[in-house]
């Protein structure tokens, strides 16, 4: 009862050289998570993944962003 993977896409990062990928994964309830990874070490480095939560009166948003580290 583990979550799958149902694709996966690869995007440009924020530098340019390299790239990040976004997992969709569904557990057997149909719940929907997305992972997100840096496969570029400049990036991996210099940026952390943001998540921001937004609810309304019948479910609950995760938004995902790239920030610098502080």
């Amino acid at each position: 009862m583990g979550m799958q993977e149902m694709s996966k896409k690869e995007e440009p990062c924020l530098c340019g050289k390299g790239t990040y990928s976004i997992k969709f994964l569904m557990d057997d309830y149909s719940k929907i998570k997305e992972e997100w990874i840096m496969n570029c070490e400049g990036c991996k480095n210099k940026y952390e993944l943001e998540t921001q939560y937004e609810c309304d009166k019948f479910d609950k948003y995760e938004k995902y962003s790239w920030k610098i580290k502080i």
